[in-house]
């Protein structure tokens, strides 16, 4: 086979207070992300080196609440399905700052297979500027794709955050429901495994 970067994903997830409310099939937001990203993480390839980043779920309130609970490589996709699973919402959507941090665990990964994936059920609610921060991500010539799946957002609420995928060469996934969710983030799942010159076709392929 030939040589091929190495493939780094880094999941930004929401454990915001909003991940309370009730979807129409009357679990949690929460709880649903919880069982489509176990999903989504069982069907990642072991050489894929994954790592995880939170927001919101330690305080409420708080704009500062972001941490790097699992560093680029650090732990297995079965660890990190733990982690996001024991998780309560707590706090404030950061969304901005969340993808500055993200940027850093880049700086030594440039020329490989780089992606963030950002699973969000709201806007930026600390006056940072989402777009700016994918200006930022671009700028930095880490190579680096920013997903982001919305899970539950309006039409206005997307057009908020859609430019984050646009600028940093990324897709935009739009999930209203459970299904919806596990489906968005199986896509993006198999996406982020591809080499990066088959990302522009591979929007049109479905999964094999």
């Amino acid at each position: 086979a030939p040589a091929q970067a190495e493939s780094n994903v880094l999941f930004i997830f929401d454990a915001s207070g909003s991940m309370k409310k009730k979807l129409d099939s009357g679990e949690s937001r929460m709880d649903a992300a919880k069982k489509a990203m176990n999903e989504a993480l069982s069907s990642m390839p072991a050489d894929v080196r994954l790592g995880l980043l939170l927001f919101g779920h330690r305080r409420a309130k708080d704009c500062t609440d972001m941490e790097l609970v699992s560093p680029i490589g650090a732990d297995d996709a079965k660890k990190i399905a733990a982690r996001i699973i024991a998780l309560e919402a707590k706090g404030e959507t950061p969304i901005a700052e969340s993808l500055r941090q993200g940027l850093r665990s880049y700086a030594a990964l440039k020329g490989q297979d780089n992606r963030i994936i950002l699973v969000t059920d709201g806007v930026e609610e600390c006056q940072g500027n989402v777009c700016a921060a994918a200006q930022e991500v671009r700028a930095a010539g880490f190579d680096l794709r920013v997903d982001v799946v919305g899970f539950t957002l309006t039409k206005e609420q997307r057009a908020l955050i859609e430019c984050v995928p646009e600028v940093t060469g990324g897709q935009y996934y739009d999930a209203q429901n459970m299904a919806g969710l596990t489906t968005a983030l199986a896509q993006v799942a198999q996406k982020a495994v591809e080499p990066p010159d088959n990302n522009i076709l591979g929007q049109a392929k479905g999964g094999t």
